[in-house]
């Protein structure tokens, strides 16, 4: 069995932190201004709506919708805003497995209220500011 020197570890380690503290400082510089990153760019298809949840760096678990269209990328919350349940993406729509409240996957307007009522009986999902840089996808604030 080999033996470790302790000093000389804990010496390298030394010497080794600040140049890891500088890189997690400049990697969280980089994505503070683009957002925070959910998945890369090949994840996204025309049409179809994705669904991802996770936490962000502050800590706030959320859950987004991704839409792609031939001219853009579109996200928004995807928590349901009348009782709070996660949307399922069909395509261009959103639709709540609950009660069937159905959203705009691009704009997050309210398509159909809940049970087939009235659009004004429920908000829309709040939108977010997207961003795509070197193959990953970026969402920025509520």
């Amino acid at each position: 069995m080999r033996k470790f020197n302790r000093r000389a570890i804990l010496s390298a380690i030394t010497a080794a932190l600040p140049t890891l503290l500088i890189d997690k400082a400049r990697a969280t510089t980089t994505t503070a201004s683009l957002g925070f990153y959910v998945c890369t760019s090949a994840e996204l298809k025309v049409g179809l709506s994705a669904i991802f949840s996770g936490q962000t760096a502050d800590g706030t678990r959320i859950a987004l919708s991704l839409f792609r269209t031939k001219t853009g990328l579109y996200a928004v919350d995807a928590v349901c805003t009348h009782q709070g349940c996660v949307v399922k993406g069909t395509g261009s729509l959103l639709v709540c497995p609950c009660h069937q409240s159905a959203f705009s996957a691009q704009t997050g307007a309210v398509m159909q209220g809940p049970g087939g009522g009235p659009k004004s009986s429920i908000k829309p999902l709040v939108k977010y500011k997207v961003t795509e840089k070197a193959g990953k996808v970026y969402v920025k604030g509520k």
